[in-house]
């Protein structure tokens, strides 16, 4: 015969919402300094008796790396069909971008349940200032360059030919054809 299973005695749900604790706060997170989140853990009871010894922890990891340990305190007795939640604010260091992976961690009262939420933060204002820069400095080597080519007389009013061709600029001695004698610019291009 064998032995009854025993699946999980209690549901845990972990849910993660970024806050902002004020103006400056807001403003750093949003160029990509630490970012608040406030997160709550649930624990139902599933089983048909109480529950005693349940235990929890938690961290939020980013990749491999670990931005915050949860420091939830023990449920104590939850009683049959019973919900039990606690709601902590946690802070991610600097640099805060990309996701992050919110883990809760249920042991004591039959097989261990373990419950995972992930929140994603942009940094939209920094994204918005890298791009202000790159362009601003796009912008001014175009106009490096241009002055630069005005400077060196390469681009000065020219005007087009009835054939097509651009006529030597202002200001510039143009070559003459020799065998018509006519006096007349030499037509460069077609």
């Amino acid at each position: 015969v064998d032995p009854p299973v025993i699946g999980p005695l209690m549901r845990v749900t972990i849910a993660a919402v970024r806050v902002d604790a004020g103006a400056v706060a807001a403003l750093r997170a949003r160029l990509g300094g630490p970012a608040a989140y406030e997160l709550t853990v649930t624990v139902t009871n599933t089983s048909n008796g109480d529950l005693r010894d349940v235990s929890l922890a938690g961290e939020g990891r980013r990749g491999t790396d670990l931005v915050a340990t949860l420091p939830y305190a023990d449920p104590g007795l939850i009683g049959v069909g019973q919900r039990w939640s606690q709601t902590i604010v946690v802070t991610v260091p600097a640099p805060s971008f990309g996701e992050v992976e919110w883990e809760a961690v249920a042991t004591g009262a039959g097989p261990t349940v373990v419950a995972l939420s992930t929140s994603s933060h942009r940094p939209w204002l920094l994204i918005a200032l890298v791009l202000l820069v790159v362009c601003n400095t796009g912008l001014l080597l175009v106009r490096w360059r241009m002055r630069r080519h005005i400077e060196h007389g390469e681009l000065v009013d020219a005007e087009l030919s009835p054939s097509g061709g651009v006529v030597a600029p202002r200001g510039v001695a143009a070559p003459f054809d020799h065998d018509a004698g006519d006096g007349q610019p030499v037509v460069v291009g077609r």
